[in-house]
């Protein structure tokens, strides 16, 4: 998910705020309230090159706000060159 608020400041050339792409818990509605103080809107998109893999959370703070005992994390994929 990319902030379409910071897809418009992208845009119009404001770079008062940076952009974000979240693919986990950043996702959810109430991680977002925790870490901002608000909810985002965003758009749907990919990131090439990268897979998900889930990972075992133990901090009990980030496990309160996510309600989730896993979490996806990026993985580079590896890409032979064809020649």
């Amino acid at each position: 998910m990319i902030s379409q608020v910071s897809l418009h400041q992208l845009l119009s050339g404001n770079k008062s705020m940076e952009n974000l792409f979240s693919y986990g818990t950043l996702r959810q509605k109430n991680v977002q309230r925790e870490t901002f103080g608000r909810t985002l809107e965003g758009f749907k998109d990919t990131l090439l090159g990268y897979s998900l893999k889930d990972i075992e959370i133990i901090d009990k703070l980030v496990l309160k706000a996510s309600k989730k005992k896993f979490h996806p994390i990026l993985v580079l994929l590896i890409i032979k060159k064809i020649k």
